[in-house]
């Protein structure tokens, strides 16, 4: 599961800088830090999918 976090936030921080100011980017490096970090192993896959969501989202977002 870290693999998949690292890819993660290796995504994050590939984003443009107009969708690193947006609450979703705050909300996703959230869900991966110390949230991930502290929680157990089932808590770390949900909290995978909640942040590859928003990833995906940011990455959708109009370039501004």
């Amino acid at each position: 599961m870290t693999s998949r976090r690292d890819l993660l936030l290796d995504r994050l921080a590939r984003l443009q800088p107009a969708a690193k100011r947006s609450r979703g980017y705050r909300t996703a490096v959230n869900l991966l830090g110390k949230k991930f970090l502290l929680a157990a192993p089932s808590t770390q896959l949900a909290l995978l999918q909640a942040a590859a969501f928003m990833v995906d989202v940011l990455e959708k977002l109009p370039v501004t």
